[in-house]
């Protein structure tokens, strides 16, 4: 007996029922989780229920509802970069 496994090419009602019933319309967004804490944001977002994809090198796309609670488990990566007057990026300061 040969099992021959198909790719399915849409997805299955179960998936997209959560993404229909979500309140507005959520702008995805691509965060990259912090180093060793991969599984740890998987979990929080299995156990919040809806829907989420997964991308190369820890990063993922949520809704604007998971990534809130991603930061406030302090489990996305930020870049090092701060806000600033525009000094840092090549602006010279007035001499005057």
């Amino acid at each position: 007996m040969c099992l021959v496994l198909v790719p399915r090419l849409c997805y299955p009602k179960i998936a997209i029922e959560p993404m229909l019933a979500s309140k507005g319309t959520a702008m995805p967004s691509a965060v990259k989780i912090k180093s060793g804490k991969y599984g740890r944001a998987i979990g929080l977002l299995l156990e919040r229920g809806g829907v989420f994809q997964t991308r190369y090198e820890r990063t993922l796309i949520v809704n604007s509802d998971q990534k809130k609670a991603l930061e406030k488990a302090d489990l996305v990566e930020t870049n090092g970069l701060e806000e600033g007057s525009g000094m840092e990026h090549g602006q010279k300061k007035d001499a005057g």
